[in-house]
Order: structure tokens, then C-alpha cells, then sequence
């Protein structure tokens, strides 16, 4: 049994990844370009790996996507909690 004939799913879903960018909703707390690319990179080189039935690869590839992603994510939290912290206050009216 070939590997298309196998897992068809895996087919389609590569030939997407080389046609369709991937992005998450995440994707509009990052105002850094070549973060972005090297996401879209990453996920390529998964499903690169996935076709080669380089599952440790795939995984090791996976598990260092997520890892950045994390850094990435909680970088650009701390900033919008600064961001935040430095805007001027006002008090809240009171409704009668």
C-alpha cells in the first residue's frame, strides 16, 4: 500500500501547506515579519517531515514551534501589560 493510497488526508493536507500560508489568530500579536515567516517555515518543515514518515522529526520539529510560539506569545503579552501600564488612567463616572 503506497503512502497516498494510505493516508490521502496527509496528501491533501501537505499540498495545502504549500499553497495556503498558515496563520493563526495569533498571528495579529506578532508585529514582527520575520516571526511570521519563520512560523510559516516551521510549519512547512513539519509537513515536510510528516511525509517523510519522520515522525521524531516531525515531533521535534512540532515541540520547537510550540516552545517559540510560547516565548513569542508571552514577549509580546508582557509588552501589551506595559503598554498598559503606562496609559493614562481616568476614574470611572458614576451612574446615577
Amino acid at each position: 500500500m503506497g503512502f497516498r493510497a494510505g493516508f490521502p488526508w496527509v496528501t491533501r493536507f501537505a499540498e495545502q501547506a504549500q499553497h495556503i500560508p498558515f496563520a493563526s489568530d495569533r498571528i495579529m500579536l506578532w508585529d514582527d515579519h520575520a516571526i511570521i515567516l519563520r512560523s510559516h517555515g516551521d510549519h512547512h518543515r513539519i509537513i515536510e517531515a510528516i511525509i517523510a514518515r519522520g515522525g521524531q522529526r516531525a515531533e521535534q520539529l512540532m515541540r520547537e514551534h510550540v516552545c517559540y510560539a510560547g516565548i513569542i506569545l508571552r514577549r509580546n503579552y508582557e509588552k501589551l501589560l506595559e503598554a498598559h501600564d503606562t496609559m493614562p488612567t481616568t476614574k470611572p463616572t458614576r451612574r446615577l
